[in-house]
């Protein structure tokens, strides 16, 4: 017998915290209304010599202890010195499938949708035993309207996502089967542009020692496996992370930050649609021109003159 509120929502959820402590406030803020009933927690530690993280970082946990508030089973990851987003990142989401087969993740930046989660967690019991699908994930940055209806993208999409133990499985920090002479199908069959964006930056992982992210080696999971995320057709998450002591996500005037959160409302209905790809395939998943590259670091430039 449960000793949790029926009414609290019961689907396992993964935290993910560094050094930014308002941050992990407004995430706590806006989960509490949720009520997780199996609340993980992930604290990557400071780096060396760092005052501004030793700080912070402590100010992070404190909250993290004292102000959760409502009935749930709590397990905290914090770690003593800082392992970096790649290694931190997915040795907690390994942890968290440790306990759990299937669960909800989201960084301390990525504030969601409500819906999401109730959409989320219908979406991991429909499609728990289908291997063709490997996720459901918030993020659609073409609208923010209400909507019942979702489709499907060939790519992960990880501000704020859910997902199960066996789409982890086999996941490799540094990428030990990757072949860039030996591509799977899915990868071999891109366009050019495409292909050259992604074989780049999983070169990049492979040749380093300590990744700095986690989340291409995750995305040549599910890609050589030939499957599909669900997203929803508005956006269920806004990205409020975006400033100077960001890990990636640095430039505050970029166009997907703080974005609009839509809703989605059952009867959840799929709809088949390849609008969201294509803009993945042409504006994010795709290797840029020099010429497009510096087009864009100039239109930065100057919306930060006219925000001035």
């Amino acid at each position: 017998m449960s000793i949790f509120q029926v009414d609290n929502f019961e689907v396992p959820l993964l935290l993910l915290t560094f050094n930014r402590p308002k941050f992990v406030q407004k995430q706590l803020n806006s989960l509490r209304i949720l009520k997780p009933n199996y609340l993980y927690i992930f604290s990557d530690g400071p780096r060396e010599k760092n005052d501004h993280d030793y700080k912070n970082v402590f100010k992070s946990r404190e909250i993290l202890k004292k102000q959760i508030d409502w009935p749930c089973k709590i397990k905290y990851k914090f770690e003593e010195k800082n392992l970096g987003c790649g290694l931190g990142v997915s040795s907690a989401i390994s942890w968290f499938f440790s306990f759990q087969e299937e669960g909800i993740i989201v960084e301390d930046d990525c504030i969601l949708s409500q819906s999401f989660f109730y959409f989320a967690k219908e979406m991991l019991e429909e499609y728990r035993d289908n291997k063709n699908i490997a996720g459901i994930t918030a993020d659609y940055r073409l609208n923010y309207d209400k909507t019942s209806f979702y489709g499907f993208i060939p790519y992960p999409l990880i501000w704020g996502w859910a997902t199960w133990k066996r789409s982890w499985e086999s996941y490799s920090l540094h990428l030990d089967n990757y072949d860039e002479n030996n591509l799977p199908e899915q990868i071999f069959k891109l366009p050019r542009n495409q292909k050259k964006y992604w074989i780049k930056n999983f070169n990049k992982i492979k040749r380093s020692e300590k990744p700095h992210t986690w989340d291409y080696q995750f995305s040549y999971l599910v890609l050589s496996r030939g499957q599909k995320f669900i997203y929803p057709f508005t956006n269920l998450v806004s990205n409020i992370g975006f400033d100077h002591n960001a890990t990636h996500t640095k430039d505050a005037f970029d166009k997907f930050s703080y974005l609009k959160i839509g809703n989605i409302e059952k009867p959840y209905k799929i709809k088949e649609n390849l609008t969201y790809t294509n803009f993945l395939s042409k504006e994010l998943f795709v290797n840029k021109s020099l010429l497009r590259r510096i087009i864009g670091k100039l239109k930065i430039l100057f919306f930060k003159k006219f925000k001035k």
